[in-house]
């Protein structure tokens, strides 16, 4: 299995009401697909599944609204 760490910000990428993490590398190349599956940990809450999103010729980690019961923030 493939592995990468990296250090980002969480952006708010366009005027939506969403939040991502752009990936700063690219996913095909690393993992071999552009919607690799991936476990991701944000300051130091539980890690959650998700897949890579490839928008605009970038990789993309969507996050789903704080409030919800899972997710990065746990529903904190």
């Amino acid at each position: 299995m493939t592995s990468r760490t990296f250090t980002a910000r969480v952006l708010r990428p366009d005027d939506g009401p969403g939040h991502a993490i752009a990936v700063p590398f690219d996913p095909v190349q690393v993992f071999g697909r552009a919607r690799a599956a991936v476990r991701v940990i944000i300051d130091g809450h539980p890690a959650f599944g998700t897949t890579v999103a490839s928008y605009g010729g970038r990789g993309w980690i969507g996050l789903q609204d704080p409030t919800h019961r899972h997710g990065p923030a746990g529903g904190r």
